[in-house]
């Protein structure tokens, strides 16, 4: 699926801090490592990062990235969502990832 710059870093911090099993702590990593941002593409985004943690880059040097997610992975995010939802933390940005998978047990 295309997932722009956007969504790869709202995704990152959405898994940021997850347990897990083992098999879900591999594919959490293998997810973090696909959504991600190599050197390059970061010199090319011309990310930055401000003194409160706020991400910024160039809107015109952004193009979507080809990311296939396992079973695991998009279990890993759905459950992060429901629990958000649950706990009525769900904030706007969640929305930019909310139609990016298939959304059950509502």
């Amino acid at each position: 699926m295309d997932v722009t710059t956007k969504q790869r870093v709202i995704l990152l911090n959405l898994v940021s801090g997850l347990r897990g099993h083992e098999v879900e702590l591999l594919a959490l990593r293998e997810l973090r490592d696909k959504l991600g941002f190599p050197e390059e593409e970061h010199a090319r985004l011309e990310m930055k990062h401000d003194d409160e943690g706020n991400i910024t880059w160039n809107p015109e040097m952004d193009a979507p990235k080809e990311i296939e997610f396992g079973e695991v992975g998009q279990h890993l995010i759905l459950r992060q969502l429901h629990r958000l939802e649950r706990e009525g933390e769900l904030e706007d940005m969640h929305l930019e990832i909310l139609h990016l998978f298939p959304w059950t047990e509502r």
